[in-house]
């Protein structure tokens, strides 16, 4: 587990859950976070992530797809939980030049 401030701590179910996230990316089995809200599920992903990077040096890059109205908040916990790059991309936009520059920046 890689955190970006080392005062932050992960809650037992964050850690178990970060736990068979990774189990199940390294058995090539699939797996879905649900529990209630608030229990952390976004932090516990944002931390797979990162440990995919920094633990396993899997560089990615890696797609989370969400809705307009969660984005900032998304932003928010990746800036404040870890040292990832990421990139907002919205964009109607299908053109090629929107997604040459995507591809530019994912490289």
């Amino acid at each position: 587990m890689i955190l970006k401030n080392k005062n932050f701590k992960l809650l037992e179910l964050q850690k178990r859950s970060l736990n068979s996230l990774e189990q199940a990316f390294f058995g090539n089995k699939n797996m879905i976070l649900a529990d209630q809200k608030g229990l952390g599920k976004r932090i516990t992903l944002i931390n797979f992530l990162s440990s995919l990077k920094f633990k396993h040096k899997i560089s990615g890059p890696f797609l989370l797809i969400t809705t307009k109205e969660k984005l900032s908040h998304w932003r928010y916990l990746f800036d404040k939980w870890t040292e990832l790059k990421t990139l907002t991309y919205h964009d109607i936009d299908k053109s090629e030049t929107g997604m040459e520059n995507l591809r530019k920046w994912a490289v």
